[in-house]
C-alpha cells in the first residue's frame, strides 16, 4: 500500500484507493490530486474536525490542567520541604490533595456561590485568592485564584504553606479532617 492510502482514514481508504489502484501513473497524479482538492471531501472535514478540536483545546479556558501521579506529588512535597512543615508528613499532604482534588490540578469546587476552591489543593477564594466574583476576599495568598488552576504548582505550593502556616497545621482543609487526621497515612507515599 502506498504512503497516500496510509494516510488516509480507514473509511475512506476503501474508495480513494481502488481509484488509486485502477489508475496508470499519469493518472494516478491526477487522482491524487483529486483526492487532495475535492474527490476526498470527507477527509477535509475530518481533517477540519481534527483541527478545530486541536483550536478548542489550545483556547478554552481551564484546559491546561493535569493530573499529577500520586509518586511524583511525593518527590514535588519532599522537594520543597513538606516533611515536618507544620508537624505533618509528606503523607498528611498526599491525602489533602488525593482527597480535596484527586491529584487534578484542574480542580474546581462551587461552594453555593458563597466562594470557590481551586486547584491541587482546593485553596478557597473567600481568604486565599481572588477569584473576582468572591466579595470581602482576604486574598491572603496574594494570587488570582485562577492561577491556581493550571499544570504549574509553584504558586499553589506557596499558597498552601502559607495556610497551613497560619493555622498552625492543615485544619483548614475539610478532607483532611474528614479522611486523614490520625489515620495511619503510610499507604499514601509507600512505594515513592
Amino acid at each position: 500500500m502506498s504512503q497516500l492510502a496510509v494516510l488516509l482514514p480507514t473509511g475512506i481508504k476503501g474508495w480513494c484507493w481502488q481509484s488509486w489502484q485502477t489508475e496508470s501513473s499519469r493518472q494516478r497524479a491526477k487522482v491524487a490530486l483529486a483526492l487532495l482538492r475535492r474527490d476526498c471531501s470527507m477527509t477535509k472535514s475530518i481533517l477540519f474536525f481534527g483541527f478545530l478540536l486541536v483550536f478548542l483545546g489550545l483556547t478554552l479556558p481551564g484546559t491546561q490542567g493535569r493530573k499529577i501521579p500520586r509518586c511524583e506529588l511525593v518527590k514535588i512535597l519532599r522537594k520543597h520541604n513538606f516533611q515536618g512543615f507544620v508537624g505533618k508528613t509528606v503523607a498528611d499532604w498526599v491525602c489533602l490533595v488525593q482527597h480535596e482534588s484527586n491529584y487534578d490540578t484542574h480542580a474546581f469546587n462551587d461552594n453555593g456561590g458563597k466562594s470557590r476552591d481551586y486547584g491541587i489543593f482546593q485553596i478557597n477564594s473567600k481568604y486565599w485568592c481572588d477569584d473576582g466574583k468572591t466579595p470581602g476576599t482576604s486574598n491572603t495568598c496574594r494570587i488570582n485564584c485562577s492561577k491556581l488552576r493550571d499544570d504549574n504548582i509553584e504558586d499553589d505550593i506557596r499558597c498552601a504553606k502559607i495556610i497551613a502556616k497560619q493555622a498552625h497545621g492543615l485544619t483548614p482543609w475539610v478532607a483532611w479532617n474528614k479522611y486523614c487526621k490520625g489515620k495511619k497515612l503510610d499507604s499514601y507515599v509507600k512505594g515513592c
